[in-house]
């Protein structure tokens, strides 16, 4: 009977643990995760607390996020004005106690990432990017200089798989979720990272 019982116990635990296993595998890290990883090593909570859009065409979009890929040829002959896509950042950093002094915070890489929305829209190959902005600890907001978010190859690229019928996405505007990753070490040498997602459109916008 006790041996029974083991047996019993042993299959419930089997069970229990493939149940557990299957629920933290199906969480996933896709677009919308939110926050930031490494506040416990360093001591201070990091925030993206607001994000401005500029291009060449536009110039500063604020918060909209029209996306440009094809560089028109205006009246009088001259091309509309054309290039690289950037964000500025707003970060804050708060101690999570006050008791203690967190060291300043080092972003050193980056990273940007496409996922589209539409499964006929064609894929944009994720940008790696260097850029060094320090964050103090204060609970004051720091505004960083820009980050290409995404370059002229980058659209050019979306516009010909469009045009050449490789690809067919069901609308236009085409639409993405992008993730902006930042990564960075305190003065300790601890190890952050912090996300921004959102969705933006690309098109042939006309900037004549």
């Amino acid at each position: 009977m006790k041996r029974f019982l083991s047996i019993r116990l042993n299959m419930l635990i089997g069970i229990i643990s493939g149940l557990v296993f299957i629920l933290s595998a199906c969480g996933g890290s896709g677009p919308g995760s939110p926050g930031s990883q490494g506040s416990e090593n360093t001591g201070a909570k990091i925030e993206i607390t607001g994000v401005n859009h500029n291009d060449a065409g536009f110039g500063d979009q604020g918060d909209n996020w029209d996306i440009d890929y094809i560089q028109d040829i205006c009246e009088d002959g001259t091309g509309e004005p054309f290039g690289n896509d950037f964000g500025s950042f707003t970060f804050k950093a708060t101690p999570l106690d006050t008791s203690f002094t967190p060291g300043n915070l080092h972003i050193e890489t980056y990273t940007v990432e496409f996922f589209p929305q539409d499964p006929g829209a064609p894929p944009i190959e994720r940008l790696n990017g260097f850029n060094s902005f320090t964050i103090e600890p204060t609970g004051d907001e720091f505004q960083s200089g820009n980050f290409m978010l995404i370059d002229v190859a980058r659209k050019v690229k979306v516009a010909q798989d469009v045009t050449s019928g490789l690809y067919s996405p069901q609308r236009i505007p085409i639409l993405y979720d992008m993730r902006v990753t930042f990564y960075g070490q305190d003065d300790f040498g601890n190890d952050f990272s912090i996300e921004f997602t959102r969705t933006i459109d690309l098109a042939d916008f006309n900037n004549c």
